[in-house]
């Protein structure tokens, strides 16, 4: 194939005059031919009023799917059949290296660099077991041709340069680049992220599950890469993979939104598929073969690295039973059947599993895997615990077995089908501003092996034929029957803490590494400092990016639109309106002032809010409370919420934020649970609040090694003004500790109850409350007459209650936090690390602000990305701004010690003439535009202001100083707020380190060392 020559001619962005509803429809019939392209499909979707097509170009056979629709948000995507033959991640570091320069636009790193020259509402690529994805969503017609561009010649004409092969994939270097008496060490941004991805046991254990349940085709493979295994790849095998893979004849082509299908069609013929042929012999087969189905169950035991933060040593254990089900490609009611099926099994206090497994004790949690899995081509669906005593695993195999056999006996309650199926009503009227990457994520996974893509969203269809089904009797026994009990093909796999798992991983690669020394002559050692030597100057070599199409300061939109938003009060009770067309469903979010909670019960507030719609209400027990907020809500949560005042870093408004959604004519029921737990939550069933307890408890601890960033952010900020300070006692390291103490002591939990209930009498009250309603404007009387109901009947939870005027100090508050302004967390068994340093700023209103926001871009995207991803090997790194705190963060980082030095070397990269120029200042403002008018569900609408008090005349003054902040203004308030020499820097900053054990991170040098 011949690479296209020239530049794409810009889009003419005029014709955004008919946009959305004012679009004129596509009208295309079957056999239509346009640009290359002949229509084989036409498929109505009323549920979602749109239509979709499917095409076939003509010369490559390449596939092409179109919704039409009247969304703005436009979304593409091209998805490439990729099916590894091994584990040395391929596939997902030719992901990398396609994005690093291509023919047409021959820069270091054009993906990063459009991420700022863009108003794009998503940008990403991704790698699953057997394909490879590269989407993108915009509002902007200019923008949408200027990304398609840049993703089509990256992706069917990449240079894929060797040394861009090294960066992003592996490579050998000293740890003095120009010392080889220095350590050798393996290096790349993919093998350190797999490093970190496989050193959660969470990931380590699904991967392992599907590595087993598919033992004899491409699933059997790390499609990301084991890290043991990705130095074995080479960067001729790279090259040839994408020659064979990377061609029309195997690209899924997807495109949704309002912009006009034949445009997309002419572009993608011009500029990539005219430059090929059909089907030629180097492209391979990429069919995946059926799996072979065993005669006999088998069970596996596996290892893998211990818990964070103290986890009970005796219940890390993981075991979960698999069994390999349908073709995903062909029947889509089978698929559609079983994925009811594994909710009605598994899913909420009423599900034969969740009694039998999680109310058992045996166990803390479901295991990470659990649930009915449809992404590859023949789906699977997985039971099983976390948090078992080694004694215990094997017992979990027959206790599925005989939970299985006992619902294969009698069946479900017809109403708990009903609930199910009111949550899929539910959803399918739920407008999400998203829709378009969903499709995108969801229906891939089926399409690229030959099923329908679009079939699947005629719900109404579908549930159709399962009534009929039901009907004729005993549908779902039947199921449980045929796919699951009878299943020969059948996976128990237990995965254990073993305290050497990373001390053996570590092993393997040392002896990898001394194998490959040992081998090396004087021309490879000099060829590897060389290498490096190279390397390090093109990452730091400044690049023209001026080839790479861009919008301008003038393609953002001067200010945001309007939310219609009313204020009124009732009985008393403060009540926001939004009109927004919610297609017949109603919103309600309520905050719950926490002012008054005393000290002594403030680390109690997550645990209240996560049982309190889970242990039953009114005359409801925990189960039937389940059963009626699935039959009659979208849902009824509560989480802990902290607003840092708009205009002051040292107040902020601690709340408990409750959201609840239903369908329009369901809003009396809704209000009717809600008034339940308002005036008689039972939170008094100890049995119950020990199950909720440990869930919790492991829920948490899981996290640690996934969420590290998090964590360090959370813990740096907290001594620096009381809102960190709560936000650790509430999300931090501070709160699993606290958890891991509640959990452990079952003479605790009279106490623990009372706490409970302390917080009930302080919280659900109703003159601590204000609310907010999102509907559309027909049914807003009806709503406020249900809400004047509602209100009426729980204003007695205020006058019997106590009031705190102010907090009562309490001697043995949980609340106290041991913080360091140096902290270094030390999780055993990381393999990667993550960093955070934080430095108080100023709040919202300040007009520093904006300011420090964009300041904050324009350092991720010129300084931090190049030291700390390219050079560092770091998954990721930046600087932002949130809630008055500006922040610089590395994760997945190899080398923490570097990037605390980098974020020091801030000041001298801003003293350089280049920094900061008008380029710069352009793409640092398109970045930060790009998310503040990203489209926005109508269900969010308002919520600025309902949480946080931020009004439009707020957001528009921000918009302002945004739209005219200067290089000067920005490089004053780096001096002004970030220079370490500057006054109160070091009172006003902190860090925080989690990762694995480090011998740089010493007391001498100020580190509070903690081991978690």
């Amino acid at each position: 194939s011949a690479a296209p020559t020239g530049q794409p001619k810009p889009q003419d962005d005029s014709t955004n005059l008919h946009r959305g509803k004012d679009r004129v429809p596509l009208s295309l019939k079957v056999g239509s031919r346009l640009h290359g392209f002949e229509v084989t499909e036409v498929l109505p979707v009323p549920e979602r009023h749109l239509t979709s097509y499917m095409l076939t170009h003509s010369a490559t056979g390449a596939k092409w799917l179109h919704f039409d629709t009247e969304d703005t948000n436009n979304v593409f995507s091209v998805t490439f059949k990729t099916t590894p033959h091994d584990s040395t991640g391929v596939a997902h570091i030719l992901e990398h290296t396609t994005l690093c320069g291509s023919q047409r636009y021959p820069v270091r790193d054009p993906f990063f660099n459009m991420l700022k020259r863009s108003l794009n509402t998503y940008m990403n690529a991704w790698t699953t077991p057997d394909h490879t994805s590269y989407p993108f969503a915009t509002q902007n017609k200019k923008d949408f041709y200027n990304l398609l561009g840049v993703y089509a010649d990256a992706t069917f004409f990449p240079k894929l340069e060797e040394i861009d092969f090294r960066q992003e994939g592996h490579r050998l270097e000293f740890d003095q680049i120009d010392d080889p008496s220095s350590r050798l060490q393996f290096k790349g941004v993919v093998y350190n992220e797999m490093k970190g991805a496989l050193g959660d046991p969470s990931s380590l254990f699904c991967e392992r599950v599907q590595q087993n349940l598919y033992p004899t085709t491409t699933y059997q493979y790390n499609s990301g890469g084991d890290p043991l295994d990705i130095p074995s790849l080479t960067y001729n095998q790279l090259k040839e993979f994408h020659s064979t893979h990377y061609h029309p004849a195997n690209a899924w082509f997807f495109s949704y939104g309002d912009l006009p299908l034949s445009d997309h069609l002419a572009f993608a013929n011009e500029h990539a598929l005219a430059h090929f042929a059909k089907n030629p012999a180097q492209v391979v087969d990429t069919n995946v073969s059926d799996e072979v189905r065993w005669s006999e169950p088998r069970t596996v035991r596996e290892t893998c690295p211990p818990l964070a933060m103290g986890a009970d040593p005796e219940r890390q254990t993981k075991v979960s039973v698999s069994f390999l089900l349908n073709n995903i490609a062909q029947d889509h009611f089978v698929t559609f059947s079983l994925s009811l099926l594994s909710n009605l099994l598994t899913n909420g206090p009423n599900s034969p599993m969740y009694k039998a497994l999680i109310e058992s004790g045996v166990g803390f949690d479901y295991s990470p895997d659990t649930g009915y899995s449809g992404g590859l081509r023949e789906a699977s669906f997985s039971v099983g615990l976390s948090g078992v005593k080694a004694e215990d695993a094997d017992r979990i195999e027959q206790l599925v077995m005989d939970t299985l056999a006992k619902a294969a006996e009698e069946g479900f309650e017809p109403s708990r089908v009903e609930s199910i199926l009111h949550q899929i009503e539910m959803s399918q009227k739920t407008v999400t501003a998203d829709f378009g990457l969903r499709l995108v994520s969801s229906m891939t996974n089926a399409w690229v092996h030959g099923a329908h893509p679009a079939r699947p969203l005629l719900l109404n269809q579908t549930i159709q034929r399962l009534h009929d089904e039901m009907r004729k009797g005993t549908f779902f026994q039947d199921l449980i029957r045929q796919h699951l009990l009878s299943n020969k093909h059948r996976l128990t796999l237990m995965m254990s803490p073993d305290p050497e798992h990373v001390k053996r991983d570590q092993d393997r690669e040392a002896a990898l590494l001394a194998d490959t020394r040992s081998k090396l002559t004087p021309e490879d050692l000099k060829q590897i400092i060389d290498q490096a030597t190279t390397l390090k100057g093109r990452q730091e070599a400044h690049q023209d990016i001026s080839i790479l199409p861009t919008l301008t300061i003038s393609d953002i939109a001067p200010s945001e639109p309007i939310t219609p938003i009313s204020h009124e009060t009732i009985e008393r009770i403060p009540v926001q309106w939004v009109d927004q067309p919610t297609n017949g469903l109603t919103y309600l979010r309520a905050l719950l002032d926490l002012r008054h909670v005393p000290d002594a019960l403030q680390m109690y507030v997550p645990l209240f809010a996560s049982v309190l719609t889970d242990m039953g209400a009114g005359s409801l027990d925990h189960r039937q409370l389940a059963q009626e907020m699935d039959m009659y809500t979208g849902g009824i949560g509560a989480s802990p919420l902290l607003a840092v005042h708009h205009s002051d870093l040292d107040s902020a408004q601690a709340s408990l934020f409750l959201k609840a959604s239903c369908l329009n004519r369901n809003m009396p029921r809704m209000l009717d649970l809600i008034r339940d737990i308002f005036l008689n939550p039972k939170l008094n069933d100890q049995a119950l609040l020990k199950t909720l307890l440990a869930g919790r408890m492991s829920s948490l601890q899981e996290s640690v090694s996934g969420s590290g960033q998090s964590y360090a952010r959370s813990f740096a900020s907290a001594g620096l003004s009381a809102a960190g300070r709560t936000s650790e006692l509430w999300h931090g390291f501070t709160q699993v500790s606290f958890m891991q103490r509640l959990s452990r002591d079952d003479t605790k939990l009279d106490e623990v109850i009372d706490k409970l209930q302390q917080l009930a009498r302080y919280i659900l009250r109703a003159d601590v409350m204000k609310c907010a309603v999102i509907t559309e404007q027909s049914n807003v009387g009806t709503a406020k007459s249900n809400l004047g109901r509602f209100f009426q009947e729980i204003s007695g939870s205020s006058s019997s209650l106590p009031v705190m005027e102010t907090r009562v100090p309490a001697q043995d508050s949980p609340a106290a936090l041991e913080w360091a302004r140096q902290a270094y967390f030390v999780v055993p068994s990381a393999a990667v690390n993550y960093v955070s340093q934080v430095t108080r700023a100023v709040p919202y209103t300040h007009p520093d602000s904006a300011k420090l926001e964009l300041l904050g871009r324009i350092l991720s995207s010129c300084f931090l990305h190049t030291e700390i991803r390219e050079k560092g090997g770091a998954y990721g790194g930046g600087a932002s701004l949130g809630g008055g705190a500006f922040s610089y963060y590395s994760y997945r980082d190899p080398h923490p010690e570097a990037s605390v030095q980098t974020f020091g070397k801030v000041m001298q990269y801003l003293e350089r003439d280049s920094a900061v120029s008008a380029q710069d200042l352009q793409e640092g403002k398109l970045s930060v535009f790009g998310d503040l008018d990203a489209p926005e569900a109508p269900s969010h609408k308002g919520m600025s202001e309902f949480k946080r008090d931020i009004t439009h005349e707020m957001r528009a003054t921000r918009r302002q100083r945004l739209l005219e902040a200067s290089k000067s203004d920005l490089l004053e308030v780096a001096a002004r707020y970030l220079d370490p020499a500057s006054p109160g820097f070091q009172q006003r900053t902190a860090v925080a380190v989690v990762g694995g054990a480090a011998e740089w991170a010493t007391k001498e040098k100020g580190w509070d060392v903690r081991t978690q």
